[in-house]
């Protein structure tokens, strides 16, 4: 049984962005920001992007100074 925010419980929403893809990223922020928690529309108080410096397994490196540019665009908290 899921637990509201009167019970002291937090609500989370996970969402995927893809493999280095900051447009992707920046939509989904601005969807997050625009229509707020799914139940009760209210903003969301916080924000977590997390991604992987380098993939080891490829090799590649992600896209840091422009996911750092969309953070400060929507306004993201370090």
């Amino acid at each position: 049984m899921p637990l509201g925010p009167c019970d002291g419980q937090l609500y989370l929403l996970m969402q995927v962005f893809g493999h280095n893809d900051v447009i992707h990223l920046g939509q989904l922020l601005q969807e997050s920001i625009a229509y707020g928690q799914p139940r009760t529309r209210k903003p969301w108080k916080k924000v977590l992007i997390i991604i992987e410096g380098i993939y080891s397994m490829e090799g590649e490196m992600c896209p840091l100074r422009e996911v750092v540019a969309i953070k400060k665009k929507y306004k993201v908290p370090c």
